[in-house]
């Protein structure tokens, strides 16, 4: 098998168990990948010119119908299949490898790059995710797809070439509608050995779009890059542990006195300080706003003006709306 390989041509087989009655072996190769072989018996004549020119028409007809073949069985279609699957499960460490595998299935993948993540609730996820990755190579043309752990995994490339993005981002999105399917989209690479990180993004957005938003089908992860880093963080740590303490403190002060410090304190730090911007937001004066944070910092014993005080408590209003969330 390994002499057929290497010859273009028709090979003779005649020896071991074959030498009572030579075969003539050919291969059907198209764009250098082996699609398959052909085999002629030649038991009760012998082999001549006129058969090894016959073998090698035989050749030439199959690697025709081959061509415009994009069946599942075909060779070009299990090199692509196993180099995503190398790909996904990071096994491909190094430019070497990757130029082998370009040359093994005949295709490059040119950046920019995008990984993209659909997950179903269906109860047969595997053939419907299946479905969508069918139905979105129409305006998706450049990709190569996964299905693992009911999650589709979907490699775009040459996203340059992409036209029309705004109607296929709907289209998409129909699609994902009709069975109730999530997709999380990674930020663009240039690098493919770094598909591990991007493929984190898509996952990540997948599943904190559905949670949080679950109204909108299609998540980008620049949009959800905050709730990915803290998100876990509150679910793995007690509410004590990551929120300041100033909250707590304000918070116990206005259920004993009937204020709303604690309010005025979170629009003043989701304002980024800004006295202005925080008095018209609450619809207060001034000089109101400025007693309140006077009287936040007196109960406290810290300065709102330390950035490590405005950082902590920040991160603190936002893991608590990711929290309620």
């Amino acid at each position: 098998m390994q002499s057929v390989n290497e010859n273009e041509a028709p090979y003779i087989v005649d020896w071991g168990s074959c030498k009572g009655a030579p075969k003539i072996q050919g291969i059907i190769r198209v764009n250098d990948i082996i699609e398959g072989y052909v085999t002629m018996n030649c038991k009760d004549a012998p082999i001549t010119s006129d058969k090894m020119k016959a073998m090698e028409i035989i050749q030439n007809t199959c690697a025709f119908f081959f061509k415009d073949r994009e069946s599942e069985s075909s060779m070009r279609y299990t090199y692509l299949k196993t180099l995503t699957g190398e790909l996904f499960h990071h096994r491909i460490h190094s430019k070497k490898q990757l130029e082998l595998w370009f040359k093994d299935t005949g295709i490059r993948l040119e950046p920019p790059y995008q990984v993209v993540a659909v997950s179903t609730d269906e109860t047969n996820e595997k053939n419907v995710l299946s479905y969508i990755r069918k139905s979105i190579r129409q305006f998706f043309p450049c990709q190569l797809a996964l299905i693992q752990h009911n999650v589709l995994l979907i490699l775009q490339y040459n996203m340059n070439i992409a036209k029309n993005t705004e109607a296929s981002e709907k289209q998409f999105h129909t699609i994902l509608e009709k069975f109730n399917a999530h997709c999380g989209v990674s930020n663009t690479f240039d690098n493919l050995l770094e598909l591990a990180s991007f493929q984190m993004q898509a996952e990540d957005a997948m599943r904190l779009g559905s949670r949080l938003n679950p109204r909108y089908r299609i998540a980008y992860y620049e949009d959800y890059y905050l709730p990915a880093i803290l998100l876990p963080r509150t679910e793995q740590m007690p509410r004590s542990n990551y929120l300041s303490p100033v909250i707590a403190n304000v918070q116990a002060y206005d259920k004993a006195h009937s204020t709303d410090f604690l309010p005025t304190l979170q629009v003043y730090i989701n304002s980024l300080r800004s006295t202005a911007e925080t008095a018209e937001s609450l619809h207060i004066h001034r000089n109101t706003l400025l007693y309140r944070l006077n009287k936040i910092e007196e109960l406290t014993g810290v300065s709102l003006e330390d950035p490590h005080t405005f950082m902590h408590l920040m991160i603190s209003f936002y893991m608590s709306e990711l929290e309620g969330r």
